[in-house]
């Protein structure tokens, strides 16, 4: 028996309810079927990398064996004009089974292609069928059936250009699944089966060997091997290829640093990033990953200098997107201030903070700000500065709203005690200069107990 139709029977076997009748909805192409003939080989779709934050990689589809032109674009499909009417139909059954697929309309599309497989057509647009035939399984969700006929594919084609291709695609699917260890598999063999392309596939082979080293650097990190993760993103810096987002692995690297409290590399990466990538989207958050490493190796004013380059940033990549920069701006803000203030070097503290607190306007993120802020001025000694900034708060109560934080209220409550409690000490303070410089007729002094703490 044919070995396609062997596959096909376990596929159908997993597909309960089809109809023998293939839909005639029309429907738009992924792969240019007319351009089959030619190539000898099969594309398994665009490799869709599965990583949290980013591809770095990019895989161009123009490089697929089966060639097409963009189905959205304008102009018709081409076909050859040398083929039968039988052969046209099949590819326009093709066409439709993909139309279809595209259109989420998975349940028809298999029918067509699963009608198509038991049909006499020709072999090479059988094999094209069957990987649609998995991508919409892929597109319905069905991992696992997807998984199951790109084997049942490869096992068929073994020598076909395109196997590289259809494993990158298991080794995506795998991840997807959560089964990191397959997937990591999956992607060494695309750099096995890679080599063996012929030579006029080797800007092919280059592409698809740096998709792979991607997706094993980000399983790698996925697993939190950042030790191995480390190793990957740094050899694949390394590359000139133009496939490569340079950007993204060398941001990916210096997460992966911050997560090994690798400090000292992390900085030498990071400095070369914000040099190169100045309107990043990435650009904050490498920011505040420099600041904290800069911190942690006791190069405070090094720190505070990231700090506020990013709280005074008016980059273009800010204003694309104001609330991540915005995020960024407060945690890193927040961090480090904390942590000089901890330390007890409350002027950078207070520069940070007073920088923080032009931030934002509300309620919500000003008051805890402004207490901080009056917290800093009575370590520095200055009580009237302190009290200034509790008195703003006081100012604002009116404007707290029922559904604020109750917190905030804690906040207020805490700035009225600090007002009362440097008042005390003022007066205090006062009366002990007296009575260390008494006047001429002496008086008796009494002090008031300082105010109990709310």
């Amino acid at each position: 028996m044919n070995r396609l139709f062997i596959c096909l029977a376990l596929l159908t076997t997993a597909l309960p309810g089809l109809s023998s009748e293939a839909p005639g909805a029309p429907s738009l192409i992924m792969t240019d079927v007319a351009a089959h003939g030619q190539t000898g080989g099969a594309d398994p779709g665009r490799a869709e990398g599965e990583v949290s934050h980013g591809n770095s990689a990019r895989v161009d589809k123009s490089s697929s064996a089966l060639e097409i032109g963009d189905p959205d674009s304008e102009g018709p499909v081409k076909t050859a004009e040398t083929v039968d009417a039988k052969q046209r139909d099949f590819r326009a059954e093709l066409l439709n089974a993909q139309r279809l697929r595209r259109a989420k309309e998975t349940k028809s599309a298999t029918q067509v292609l699963v009608n198509m497989l038991q049909a006499n057509a020709p072999e090479k647009l059988k094999q094209v069928a069957l990987l649609e035939l998995a991508m919409v399984a892929r597109d319905d969700n069905d991992l696992l059936k997807a998984q199951q006929i790109y084997s049942q594919w490869t096992a068929l084609y073994p020598k076909d250009p395109s196997v590289p291709k259809v494993l990158l695609q298991q080794g995506i699917l795998y991840r997807k699944m959560g089964s990191d260890n397959l997937a990591r598999n999956k992607f060494f063999a695309v750099m096995t089966a890679a080599v063996n392309l012929p030579p006029d596939h080797f800007a092919e082979y280059q592409r698809l060997v740096l998709h792979a080293q991607t997706q094993i650097a980000d399983t790698y990190y996925s697993e939190s091997n950042y030790t191995e993760a480390a190793d990957f993103y740094k050899r694949l810096l390394k590359s000139d290829s133009p496939e490569l987002d340079k950007s993204d692995i060398q941001f990916k690297l210096i997460r992966t640093y911050s997560l090994l409290n690798l400090h000292q590399e992390l900085i030498a990466q990071a400095r070369d990033f914000v040099q190169r990538y100045l309107e990043s989207g990435k650009l904050a958050e490498v920011r505040f990953l420099l600041a904290k490493s800069l911190k942690a190796t006791a190069r405070n004013s090094d720190s505070l200098q990231q700090v506020m380059i990013l709280l005074e940033s008016k980059s273009r990549s800010a204003a694309q997107s104001p609330a991540d920069w915005a995020y960024w701006q407060q945690r890193t803000g927040n961090e480090i201030a904390n942590q000089l203030y901890q330390e007890g070097d409350y002027l950078k503290a207070l520069t940070i903070y007073e920088n923080l607190s032009k931030l934002d306007t509300s309620v919500p993120w000003q008051f805890p700000v402004w207490y901080q802020i009056g917290l800093v001025f009575e370590k520095l000694s200055q009580p009237q500065q302190a009290k200034d900034y509790y008195n703003k708060i006081l100012d604002r109560e009116k404007e707290l709203a029922a559904g604020d934080a109750p917190g905030l209220r804690t906040v207020i409550d805490m700035a009225r005690w600090r007002i009362h409690y440097l008042d005390w000490e003022m007066q205090a303070d006062k009366k002990s200069r007296d009575l260390k410089n008494p006047p001429e007729e002496p008086q008796t002094a009494s002090a008031a107990p300082p105010p109990a703490k709310p």
